[in-house]
């Protein structure tokens, strides 16, 4: 029997960018980024998450969140926000007992705050960022709840892949259903999950799209600088491409919405 009774999604906001503005040599095309959240439901831990998406009060008129929003126009509301979703589907935030955080900017943890019972897990090297960031890697200190440190799970990846050489990884329940890889390049100890029974890997933002794997080298002089490591970006979509050829699917989280939904649901 699965382990994994459900894996849904969710766009909970999105933001706007130009092709031409992230890659050289590229025609003008806006894309929309959507900020996806994935609902799990374990046949022993229940309800999980996979980020949390905008919190509406990103939309606010403050100097911080005009920055912020300048150069990727942000669409929310609050009816958009996870938990609303989740509420109309009859799911309460007091039932989500996991949420495993990718990474911490602003449009994977704005709605930390309202998972008040579940336990937050993080891997080690991005549990360093939470304590110590600097201003370019966007921690938003305001929207983790006051007790995020006492309900934190800190993974240290110790298991060598089965998947892709040379990669350690973390069976998280034993049981082969969730394994943690971390992925650098855009943020420091990025977690990503590969769920073997439904043959997909969440890999957060190793890449904004699946479809850029092979235009890397085009990127952009901004781009490249917004990533935490750029060369360590480069060696995150080389693992991808392992992922790939062992028929493992990908989904990013600012995938395009109709190709997640074809991967999940066929």
């Amino acid at each position: 029997m699965s382990s994994i009774r459900r894996l849904d999604y969710f766009v909970c906001g999105t933001c706007i960018n130009h092709q031409q503005m992230i890659f050289k040599k590229e025609p003008a095309k806006e894309l929309i980024f959507p900020a996806g959240v994935y609902l799990i439901e374990h046949a022993e831990k229940g309800y999980m998450l996979y980020d949390t998406g905008y919190a509406s009060e990103v939309m606010r008129p403050t100097l911080r969140n005009l920055a912020y929003r300048l150069p990727n126009p942000i669409q929310m509301t609050e009816a958009d926000t996870i938990d609303a979703q989740l509420r109309a589907q009859g799911i309460g935030t007091e039932d989500i007992g996991i949420v495993f955080v990718s990474h911490l900017h602003p449009d994977h943890i704005g709605r930390l705050k309202a998972f008040t019972k579940a336990q937050f897990i993080l891997t080690k090297d991005c549990y360093q960022t939470y304590l110590k960031s600097r201003f370019r890697e966007l921690v938003f200190r305001d929207y983790f709840p006051d007790d995020f440190a006492e309900r934190l799970i800190i993974l240290d990846l110790t298991q060598k892949s089965e998947v892709v050489e040379g990669q350690n990884c973390l069976d998280v329940f034993g049981d082969g259903s969730v394994i943690v890889y971390s992925l650098d390049g855009h943020a420091r100890g990025q977690l990503c999950l590969h769920l073997p029974e439904r043959g997909i890997l969440l890999a957060a933002d190793t890449l904004w799209r699946l479809a850029f794997i092979n235009k890397l080298d085009k990127m952009r002089l901004i781009p490249r600088f917004i990533q935490q490591s750029y060369p360590a970006y480069l060696a995150s979509a080389q693992v991808l491409k392992s992922f790939l050829a062992a028929g493992v699917r990908v989904l990013v989280s600012h995938e395009e919405p109709a190709r997640v939904r074809e991967v999940l649901y066929g």
